[in-house]
């Protein structure tokens, strides 16, 4: 990694992948390390953690167009040279806990991330993350750093906070759920909409590394519409094809360092959060679009071609999945433990022991 200081009204530094950075006009690069040091929280530009820099010149990696720098964790509150904690809507208030022998329940609410900010060594997992899944599921990691003498209290113990750096093929950050959201209000179809649903069932096979018996996968954890990113013209990129990439990594956890009975259960908590999002993009459009079953597109693209012929089958047999899995996530908060294996062979749906003899044939065997 290419390592560069950096001051302003932060210090600190960067590290970013030499051969992406260089690809980057000097100005670009400039700005880039501008807005690192001294993007503040009340800044108009800032979503969230998130700063979006439409580059002055764009260029060409790997058949990719970049068009932007998206700055994550590059704002945060700072008093008396500690970072404020975030009390939003980031936080989950149950979360899921897993036991070694598969069990879910809801375990202990989380401290949150700094507000506007990131932990340091998660910025940089979350970069490896996301460089090992360009091109394929995700935006391009370009680098992460941290900052100097600027320390968060995590459970007590002092962490140094810090960034990550993607780059993008779209000029906006665009995620999937508001743009629906604006499609319904402005009841016009502004993308290709039937490929959305393919890329999405394509892109979490990849993440979960299904045709490889989830070897190399991890869980993402998080796979609702504000963490699924939109290429699209609609969002100033020059796809031909509209797709979807999946962001925000820093919750994922990888796959080959659970227990089988634990990577059965991130596996299904992963495919319920995509397949309730799914039904919900098709019931949202409904009304105004003709479209195609998202849930369908999903399950074509995430399955191999004989196994997502047989889940589709058992789906058209009970089509209503969305209200289960709903049912499923109100008992888990209500203080409902699951044995996955259990849940999922016993169902009443066919989907649902289609699903549970798919994942059990591969991990628990």
């Amino acid at each position: 990694m290419l390592s560069i200081r950096f001051s302003g009204k932060r210090c600190g530094t960067a590290y970013f992948n030499p051969i992406l950075w260089e690809k980057i006009n000097k100005a670009d690069q400039e700005q880039i390390l501008f807005r690192i040091a001294n993007t503040e929280p009340n800044d108009p530009q800032v979503t969230g953690r998130t700063i979006n820099y439409p580059l002055q010149t764009p260029f060409i990696n790997d058949s990719c167009h970049i068009r932007s720098a998206r700055l994550k964790g590059v704002a945060p509150e700072i008093m008396m040279g500690r970072a404020r904690q975030h009390h939003g809507m980031g936080i989950d208030p149950y979360p899921n806990m897993i036991s070694k022998t598969g069990i879910i329940s809801v375990g202990p609410k989380k401290q949150g991330m700094p507000q506007g900010g990131a932990l340091a060594n998660v910025g940089k997992e979350e970069y490896l993350l996301a460089d090992h899944f360009s091109l394929k599921a995700s935006d391009h990691g370009l680098g992460y750093g941290k900052y100097d003498k600027i320390k968060y209290y995590y459970n007590m113990v002092p962490k140094q906070i810090g960034f990550t750096v993607f780059l993008a093929e779209s000029e906006s950050d665009i995620r999937l759920a508001p743009y629906i959201l604006s499609l319904e209000a402005k009841s016009e179809a502004g993308t290709d909409l039937a490929s959305l649903g393919i890329s999405f069932g394509q892109n979490v096979a990849t993440l979960h590394d299904t045709r490889n018996a989830f070897m190399q996968g991890y869980a993402h954890r998080y796979l609702h519409g504000l963490n699924i990113g939109l290429i699209s013209k609609a969002s100033g990129a020059t796809a031909e094809q509209s797709k979807v990439i999946l962001r925000d990594f820093e919750s994922a956890i990888a796959l080959n360092i659970l227990t089988p009975q634990q990577r059965m259960s991130y596996l299904f908590l992963d495919l319920a959060q995509a397949l309730h999002f799914c039904q919900w993009i098709t019931d949202t459009l409904a009304s105004q679009f003709t479209v195609q079953d998202f849930t369908h597109d999903f399950i074509s693209r995430y399955f191999d071609e004989n196994d997502s012929q047989e889940a589709l089958d058992h789906l058209a047999q009970d089509p209503n999945i969305s209200k289960a899995l709903v049912q499923f996530n109100q008992e888990r908060i209500q203080g409902k433990k699951f044995n996955i294996v259990n849940y999922l062979n016993d169902h009443p749906m066919p989907f649902l022991r289609f699903l549970g003899q798919f994942l059990g044939n591969i991990i628990l065997k």
